[in-house]
Formats: structure tokens, C-alpha cells, sequence
């Protein structure tokens, strides 16, 4: 029995290498079973190396649910002052970003906002944006925000060849990511002022809205050169209109071909 014990116990430790005979000088019957699981974990290793290789794709990530409405409601018995609510503050009317829609997004724009009931506001008070010319106004808003959405040149006829809508210019922005805006002209350029439209939700706060979106471009944009089309429905008189970077222009024309799209623009006075 004693021969066959120590027998076993020389053949482990020839599985095992050399190594594992220098680390450990003395063997005792109570190693045996360790170094026989050892041995059968490198000889398994080695197989499923030689076979799959020695690298392993990792899993992907998994989802631990916890009960975390519980867990909350144990911390907030204990410390009730952590979960304060701090009350809501109303939205002010203060425009943080805008995204004016271009020309060929108007469609895109419109369908966004299809269900919108507007509501206006006028030019009725006495800032820069209700006494400075219609004319100047717009072309303080070429060059900080670029061209309208939509001009005269892409409204519509009537089939007697009238104006379906007699606004000269209208820029379409979504303000703060989700809230529509206009800004039209309110006569062409023979008024002053423009007019600002928005979700009727937000009708006391249009006001502020056109001010923190307008104010600051009256206050510190120099104009920009532009030019377009404009139709007096009281006088029938189609005019050219714009800015050429030294003087307001507004000349009678004959009626244009709007087919044609909107007017060349001037040289921009930079270049002049």
C-alpha cells in the first residue's frame, strides 16, 4: 500500500513539471488531492487553448435590476432633508438658442409645427424694434441670422395674378429646440417695426421672447446688404427694395417673374 501511494504521488509530480517539484520540496498526502486538481486544470487549459485560443470575446453588458423605489423610500424615511424638491421655476420667456429654417425647409418646419394655434404680437411699444424702419430692421437680421425663410418670391398667385399673402420677408425659427417663432415685416418697407408670432401657450411671453432674440441684434449688428421684392396691394405697385450697403433702396418696378426666384442681390458693401 505504501508503494503504491508513493508510486502515485512521483507520477504527479512528473505531470506537474519541474517547477512545481522545486517550489515544493516536501509532498504530503494531503497535497495530493490538490496537485491532481491542478494537474487536470493545465491539461484541460492546454486543450481548450489548442482548440478556441487563449483570447476570450467579452460578454456583453447586462442590466442588474435593483429595487431602487424602495431603496429610496428606506433613505428618505431616514434623511428626509436629501430629497427637498426645489420648487419649479417658471420659463421667463428667455430665448437660450434658436435655429432659423432655411428656404428649402420650410415644408420640414411647417409640418412640425401643423398643429401650432399662433398668436401675434405687434409693434405696438416703444423699443428700437417698434420705431426703427421695417427696411433697417431686416437687414440688421441678414447679417446676424442670414437670409428669411421665405420672401415675396416664393408666395404664391392668385390665378387673377394678385398676391395670395403681402409680406415681404418671414423668418421661421424654432427657439430653445421645440418652440416655433416668426418674424415678419409688417408693411413692406413702408412701416416700421416687425411683427413676431408664437404658440398661443405662450402668448404673455412673446414679448419677451422677441426681445431677448432681437434686442441685441438692434443694439450691436451692423446691416447687411440685401435685396428684394415687395407688392403695394392699396397702390398695385411692385417695388424693388433693399439695402446696398450705403443707402436704403426702393425703386417701382414692372412686375417680376417670381419664377425666377428672388433678386440678385447687391455687392456687399466689404466688397464695394
Amino acid at each position: 500500500m505504501r508503494q503504491r501511494w508513493i508510486l502515485t504521488v512521483a507520477l504527479l509530480l512528473v505531470f506537474c513539471g519541474q517547477e512545481v517539484v522545486a517550489q515544493r520540496a516536501r509532498i504530503t498526502k494531503d497535497d495530493v488531492g490538490r496537485l491532481y486538481a491542478e494537474a487536470r486544470f493545465h491539461r484541460e487549459f492546454s486543450a481548450f487553448v489548442s482548440r478556441h485560443g487563449a483570447a476570450v470575446s467579452p460578454r456583453a453588458a447586462e442590466w442588474l435590476m435593483v429595487a431602487s423605489d424602495s431603496l429610496t423610500d428606506w433613505i428618505r424615511s431616514r434623511n428626509p432633508d436629501l430629497f427637498v424638491e426645489k420648487p419649479k421655476v417658471p420659463w421667463d420667456g428667455q430665448v437660450g438658442s434658436w435655429t432659423l429654417a432655411a428656404p428649402d425647409e420650410r415644408l420640414v418646419w411647417g409640418g412640425q409645427f401643423s398643429d401650432v394655434k399662433w398668436a401675434y404680437l405687434g409693434n405696438n411699444y416703444f423699443t428700437a424694434l417698434d420705431t426703427v424702419e421695417t427696411a433697417e430692421i431686416r437687414a440688421r437680421m441678414e447679417r446676424h441670422f442670414g437670409i428669411p425663410t421665405r420672401t415675396v418670391a416664393e408666395q404664391s398667385l392668385h390665378s387673377s395674378g394678385q398676391m395670395e399673402e403681402y409680406v415681404q420677408f418671414e423668418y421661421w425659427f424654432t427657439v430653445n429646440d421645440s418652440l416655433p417663432l416668426k418674424v415678419t415685416d409688417v408693411d413692406g418697407p413702408f412701416d416700421r417695426g416687425v411683427i413676431v408670432a408664437g404658440d398661443h401657450r405662450y402668448r404673455r411671453l412673446l414679448y419677451r421672447m422677441r426681445q431677448s432674440l432681437l434686442a441685441a441684434v438692434m443694439r450691436e449688428v451692423e446691416p447687411a446688404a440685401y435685396m428684394d421684392y415687395y407688392f403695394n396691394v392699396t397702390t398695385g405697385v411692385w417695388y424693388r427694395t433693399g439695402y446696398d450697403g450705403s443707402e436704403y433702396i426702393m425703386s417701382p418696378i414692372r412686375p417680376p417673374n417670381l419664377a425666377r426666384g428672388r433678386p440678385e442681390q447687391p455687392v456687399l458693401e466689404e466688397a464695394r
